[in-house]
């Protein structure tokens, strides 16, 4: 009983219920193939520990060692084969994600931006614009594109930087290094 109450929460949740979705759909094209589900930052620990229950359950987590074995040759890989990998490496990473791995044993890639390789000063957008956001000493609005944002408190000073981000996501690249 409490299982099935469980898998009907998660599966209420739009981010875990929209993943099984679409495994459910991937899992018709056969063996040999490989599903990778890239992170960049996460959201809710208790979603993402969802979706890593939900893939160790019912998938086959494969390593960048075994991928690469794969690549080389002579080695196949097992039906419902998955890699869970990781843009950036920011402090969730740290705090969220691989202990989160480490509970259900699967193994994840990393991938570490250092900075940009011709000019190491340089700090990324994103970046930029979180530190702003969220170290400001302004207490009143911000008038942006979209829409008046507070930023009275930690919370909306946060939620001032995911909509902005949204935003800039949107821009052409060097737009969004102008705006930031």
């Amino acid at each position: 009983m409490m299982k099935k109450e469980v898998t009907s929460l998660l599966a209420r949740n739009p981010l875990v219920s929209g993943l099984m979705t679409q495994l459910t759909r991937l899992d018709r094209t056969g063996a040999n193939q490989l599903r990778i589900f890239t992170y960049h930052r996460l959201g809710e620990p208790a979603v993402f520990e969802a979706q890593m229950r939900y893939l160790a359950q019912n998938y086959y987590v494969a390593s960048m060692h075994e991928l690469m074995q794969v690549h080389a040759g002579g080695h196949t890989l097992p039906p419902r084969a998955v890699m869970v990998t990781f843009d950036d490496a920011y402090q969730d990473f740290a705090e969220v994600a691989w202990p989160t791995m480490q509970r259900y044993s699967m193994p994840a890639a990393v991938f570490v931006a250092t900075g940009f390789p011709d000019q190491p000063g340089r700090v990324f957008w994103w970046d930029r614009l979180e530190a702003a956001a969220t170290q400001t000493e302004r207490r009143d609005e911000l008038s942006t594109p979209v829409g008046n944002l507070p930023l009275a408190v930690p919370s909306q000073r946060l939620n001032a930087y995911k909509k902005l981000r949204d935003y800039v996501k949107m821009l052409p690249h060097e737009v969004a290094m102008a705006y930031v």
